[in-house]
């Protein structure tokens, strides 16, 4: 879209999305050091570590629709002169960003632990089509 308005509505998703993000980043730190200690420093415990960051990530969009739901801020915007359209494709966009940086995190924790478990050596294609269902 070349609207500005759309552009506008999605730098506002994405600075929501990074506050989410950044107040939970403490806690985040705090429970990624416990999974590679109770999984091990090896790739396993990398891998869960990594798995429960895209989870984080995953959970994002859920996150904000609930902040909206608290807040009234999905109220407000739709009080806005603004077409539903635009205020869907700029939530849509921004919580599409926020699947596939965490599709990012599960490909890489499934890639470390796939020769192992799976006894599959991940090639190139493989990665690419685990990213691309993982983050649709």
């Amino acid at each position: 879209m070349r609207d500005a308005r759309f552009h506008a509505l999605l730098g506002l998703e994405a600075r929501r999305i990074w506050s989410l993000a950044r107040r939970g980043f403490p806690s985040m730190v705090v429970l990624l050091a416990l999974f590679v200690l109770l999984f091990g420093r090896g790739k396993e415990g990398f891998a869960m570590a990594l798995a429960f960051l895209g989870s984080t990530y995953g959970l994002v969009p859920v996150m904000s629709a609930l902040t909206d739901k608290l807040d009234g801020g999905l109220d407000f915007l739709t009080s806005l002169p603004v077409p539903a359209a635009v205020l869907a494709a700029a939530r849509l966009a921004a919580c599409s960003a926020s699947g596939f940086l965490a599709a990012v995190f599960w490909t890489v924790s499934a890639a470390l632990v796939a020769p192992d478990h799976l006894g599959v050596a991940p090639t190139p294609l493989w990665i690419l089509g685990l990213f691309l269902g993982l983050g649709l």
